[in-house]
């Protein structure tokens, strides 16, 4: 984990428990309310920690509105207990398989292209194995975004 600051480690153990706007976080982490008159240079403190920690990738809040919770990413989750992604690599050998086969059957679908194109059992067998993998590479390729998002 790419983590060398106490401080971002103390965040993000904050934020496993749910989420925390730096308002929170300054008050959990410093044990300072808003009234106290370090508050203002904690909160900064906090502030810019949370801002590198969000280049990095492990946490994420909303755009809008007023206070925004932070919470941490799954990416940051599966750092945090160790394991990278949950366990798994981002891209299956299965998966990888099933786009490989459908580029080489989509490159072999073009050469094979022309009049009369689809006369031979074997390139109908070939173009509609293309077809139905070019969908579900579609939706390995739509999970896989889903997992790091």
């Amino acid at each position: 984990m790419e983590i060398y600051k106490p401080l971002e480690i103390d965040i993000l153990r904050q934020l496993a428990k749910g989420r925390r706007t730096v308002s929170e976080l300054t008050e959990i982490i410093y044990g300072v309310d808003r009234y106290n008159a370090e508050y203002y240079r904690y909160y900064m403190k906090v502030s810019r920690a949370i801002k590198a920690l969000q280049r990095r990738g492990y946490v994420v809040s909303r755009i809008f509105g007023r206070d925004k919770p932070f919470r941490l990413t799954p990416y940051a989750a599966g750092k945090i207990i160790d394991i990278e992604l949950l366990g798994k690599s981002l891209i299956a050998p299965l998966d990888a398989l099933v786009y490989v086969a459908t580029a080489i059957l989509g490159i072999t679908s073009i050469g094979m292209a022309g009049e009369g194109f689809l006369d031979t059992p074997l390139a109908i067998v070939l173009y509609t194995t293309f077809i139905f993998l070019s969908g579900y590479s579609l939706r390995l390729l739509w999970v896989t975004i889903k997992r790091v998002s």
